[in-house]
């Protein structure tokens, strides 16, 4: 289910933010030269072993970085009723 976020480090902004989501891409390098051989991109799964997300949320007006639980977190500290 969505839930709202909040910029935990500028406060003011709820409504812009960037998802920077993380793509895997696995190579095959040849172990004498270190070139790349081939290369097979592949999307990386939403989720890592832990059940984490697989991505970062960045406030769009003061640039700050964190986990989307910083975020939801600030939103549900803030809710305006």
């Amino acid at each position: 289910m969505p839930e709202p976020y909040a910029c935990p480090n500028c406060k003011g902004n709820r409504a812009r933010f960037d998802l920077i989501r993380y793509i895997a891409e696995a190579v095959d390098k040849d172990p004498a030269t270190g070139e790349i051989r081939s290369v097979l991109t592949e999307p990386a799964p939403d989720v890592d072993r832990s059940g984490q997300p697989r991505f970062t949320v960045r406030c769009r007006g003061c640039g700050f970085e964190g986990p989307e639980s910083m975020f939801t977190a600030q939103a549900r500290r803030q809710r305006p009723y």
